[in-house]
C-alpha cells in the first residue's frame, strides 16, 4: 500500500477531488478535519496549545477558537510556524495509526492543505496537486466561507503559489471548470494502482 498526498491552495477543490477518490473505494484521511478533532480529543496537544497561546485558544465549549487562531496566524507569521510545529507531529502520528487500519487497498490518500509548505509530503510516496485559477478560487471561497476579500487574499498569500507546488507534485489535476475532472482522476487512479 502506498501513501499519496492530495493538496492544493484554498478554494482549489481538493476536498471535492478527495471525495471522488473516496467514491472509487480509496480510503481518504482528511488532515484538517482530523486536526480539528485532535485539538479537542488529544489532551497532550490541547495542553501544548494552551501553554503556547493561553486559555483563549479554546472556547468555553472546549472547541478550538478559530477566530482567535486566524487572527494570530495572519498578524504574525511566526505564530503559524509555532502552531504547525505543535500540531503536525500529532496529525502525522494519527495518520500513521490510521494507515495501519486500512487493509486491501492499493493506496491511501492524505488530503492536506499544507503538504508542501510543511514538507510533510516527504513522508509520502506520491503527491497530487489540484490547481485552479485564482479568480475561481476566490469565488469559491466567498460562496463557502464568511470571509472578507482581505482575509481571502491573506489566506491565499500564506500558501505557496501553484508554480512552486508543481515542482514537488507527481500528478496535477486542473480544476478550472473547463477540463473534465473524472478522466483526470481515473488516469491517476489507474497509474497509482499500477505502481502499488
Amino acid at each position: 500500500m502506498i501513501k499519496v498526498g492530495l493538496t492544493g491552495g484554498i478554494g482549489s477543490g481538493k476536498t471535492f477531488l478527495a471525495n471522488i477518490f473516496s467514491h472509487l473505494g480509496i480510503p481518504v484521511y482528511y488532515a484538517d478535519s482530523r486536526a480539528k478533532l485532535l485539538y479537542t480529543t488529544n489532551q497532550e496537544l490541547k495542553s501544548a496549545m494552551i501553554a503556547e497561546f493561553g486559555n483563549q485558544v479554546y472556547l468555553p465549549t472546549n472547541k478550538i477558537n478559530k477566530k482567535f487562531l486566524r487572527k494570530i496566524i495572519f498578524s504574525n507569521p511566526k505564530s503559524k510556524e509555532k502552531i504547525n510545529k505543535i500540531v503536525h507531529p500529532f496529525v502525522t502520528a494519527d495518520f500513521e495509526e490510521w494507515c495501519h487500519q486500512q487493509k486491501g487497498t492499493p493506496y491511501v490518500l492524505k488530503e492536506s492543505a499544507l503538504l508542501f509548505e510543511t514538507e510533510l509530503f516527504r513522508l509520502l510516496n506520491k503527491t497530487i496537486l489540484v490547481t485552479s485559477p485564482k479568480e475561481l478560487r476566490i469565488k469559491r471561497i466567498k460562496s463557502r466561507d464568511n470571509l472578507s476579500d482581505n482575509e481571502i487574499q491573506k489566506q491565499i498569500a500564506a500558501q505557496l503559489p501553484d508554480t512552486e507546488k508543481e515542482k514537488f507534485a507527481d500528478f496535477i489535476i486542473i480544476n478550472d471548470e473547463k477540463k473534465l475532472l473524472l478522466p483526470q482522476v481515473l488516469t491517476i487512479h489507474q497509474q497509482l494502482k499500477n505502481i502499488s
